[in-house]
C-alpha cells in the first residue's frame, strides 16, 4: 500500500495510547452524573458566572451593561448606524488625526484603488478549508420532523478524511471532517465519504464515449456500483465492506503477502465493516489509518478527537455522520473558453492544445463534431467529473 510508510514511521509522541472506544464510554460513565449532560439555559449560565466570579447577580448584570460591546461605540458611530451609513464612516478618514488605526485605515483605502489589489491581497486571503459549524449556536443544524434524539451518554469521534494519496506527490490535503457516534457502524462513515473515483462511469471499450456522446450518463453504472468493495485499516485489522454479493475481500491479498516472515510485517486480521461499530474499535488518537476503495484509491483517515456528546451538539441521530469541515475546491475550467466547468476529458486529439485536454460540453461538441454529430478527427473522450461535485 502506498500509505504504508506513513503508518510504519509515525512518531509515537504525536499519537495517544491505544484506546478502546467502548471502554472509554464505560469509564467516563462511572465519573459523570446526569446533570453533567444536561444543557444549561441562559439564566443558569448567568448564575454560574456569578458563582465563579463571586459576585451578586445584580453586580454581574451591572458589569455586563457597563462593560458590554455596545459601550465601546461613540456617539458618531451610533448616528452612522442609525442611518445605515457605516460604509461612509469607514471611508471618511480625517486627515488631522494622531490615531495610528486611522492612519492605517487611510493607507488601506489607498491600496484598494490599485487594480492589482484584488489579486495580491484578496486572493491570498481565501480560505483553504471551510468550517461548516463555526460557533456553538451554528453547531446544531436544523432538526428534522420527528427527530430521533441521541441517547446519552454517547461517544462522539471526530474523523479527518484526506484526499487520495499518490506516491508521486508528498502533499497531503484534508478533504472532509466528520463527527460520528460511537454506536454507528463503520459502513455509515464509508457511505458518507465522497470521492470522485466512485463517480466515474464504467463502460466497455475502456470508457470511450466519443462515438456515442449522447448516451445518458445517469443511465450508465458508476464505479461505486460496479466495484463496491473497500476497507478501513485500523490498528492491524482490515474492516472489509462485504454488504454486496459481488464484493471482494481486498485484504486477503495483503494478508497472504504479509504471511512471509521475512517481510517483518503483520500479523493482520480481518472483520466485516457492516458488523463493526466504533465502540468495537481499538485506535490511537492522531494516528493515520487507511481507507481504500476502487482497488487502489487510498485515503488517510485520522481520529483527531474522542469525547462525549454535549448538549450543544446536534441531537438528531439521523444527521450523523455530520460533516464539520470540507476543503474549498477549485473547478477545472474548459481549455477552450476558460469560462465553463469541464465536462469532458479528451485524449489523442490533434485539435486539442494538450493531451489530455479538458473541455466543456459546448466547446467539446463544436470542436470535434460536425452538424450531424459525426467526428471530424479521431480521438477518445471520457466524461469528466470535477472534484467540486463532491
Amino acid at each position: 500500500m502506498y500509505c504504508s510508510f506513513l503508518l510504519c514511521n509515525m512518531d509515537p509522541v504525536q499519537t495517544s495510547q491505544v484506546v478502546n472506544v467502548g471502554q472509554f464510554l464505560t469509564e467516563f460513565n462511572e465519573v459523570i452524573t446526569e446533570d453533567d449532560l444536561k444543557h444549561k439555559a441562559e439564566s443558569e449560565e448567568s448564575i454560574y458566572i456569578s458563582k465563579e466570579m463571586n459576585l451578586s447577580e445584580e453586580m454581574r448584570a451591572e458589569l455586563q451593561s457597563v462593560c458590554g460591546l455596545s459601550t465601546l461605540e461613540c456617539e458618531a458611530e451610533k448616528a452612522y448606524k442609525a442611518t445605515n451609513e457605516v460604509d461612509i464612516m469607514l471611508s471618511s478618514v480625517p486627515k488631522d488625526t494622531c490615531l495610528q488605526t486611522l492612519k492605517f485605515q487611510a493607507q488601506e483605502l489607498q491600496k484598494r484603488t490599485s487594480p492589482s489589489y484584488y489579486t495580491s491581497s484578496v486572493g491570498a486571503m481565501k480560505y483553504k478549508k471551510l468550517d461548516v459549524n463555526l460557533t456553538l449556536s451554528d453547531r446544531m443544524p436544523p432538526v428534522s420532523d420527528n427527530p430521533e434524539f441521541v441517547k446519552t451518554p454517547e461517544a462522539l469521534l471526530r474523523v479527518r478524511v484526506y484526499q487520495p494519496y499518490f506516491p508521486s506527490s508528498s502533499r497531503l490535503a484534508l478533504e472532509h471532517e466528520y463527527w460520528v457516534l460511537g454506536h454507528q457502524c463503520l459502513t455509515e462513515l464509508r457511505d458518507k465519504i465522497r470521492c470522485v473515483a466512485d463517480l466515474t462511469i464504467e463502460k466497455l471499450e475502456e470508457g470511450d464515449f466519443s462515438d456515442n456522446i449522447d448516451v445518458s450518463k445517469e443511465g450508465e453504472p458508476t464505479a461505486q456500483e460496479v466495484f463496491p468493495s473497500g476497507f478501513f485499516y485500523i490498528e492491524g485489522v482490515f474492516y472489509n465492506d462485504m454488504r454486496k454479493d459481488d464484493a471482494k475481500d481486498y485484504s486477503k491479498t495483503i494478508m497472504d503477502w504479509a504471511k512471509d516472515p521475512s517481510r517483518g510485517i503483520g500479523p493482520f486480521t480481518s472483520k466485516k465493516m457492516e458488523a463493526t461499530t466504533f465502540y468495537d474499535l481499538d485506535l490511537k488518537i492522531g494516528q493515520p489509518y487507511v481507507y481504500c476503495h476502487q482497488g487502489d484509491c487510498e485515503h488517510l483517515i485520522v481520529f483527531s478527537d474522542l469525547r462525549l456528546v454535549h448538549p450543544t451538539d446536534c441531537q438528531d441521530v439521523r444527521m450523523y455522520p455530520l460533516t464539520m469541515t470540507f476543503t474549498r475546491k477549485y473547478r477545472t475550467q474548459c481549455r477552450a473558453c476558460t469560462t465553463s466547468t469541464a465536462k469532458w476529458v479528451v485524449k489523442e486529439s490533434p485539435l486539442a492544445p494538450d493531451d489530455p485536454c479538458f473541455f466543456c460540453d459546448t466547446c467539446f461538441r463544436a470542436l470535434h463534431y460536425d452538424r450531424n454529430n459525426k467526428k471530424v478527427v479521431q480521438f477518445k473522450a471520457y466524461p469528466f467529473f470535477d472534484k467540486v461535485m463532491i
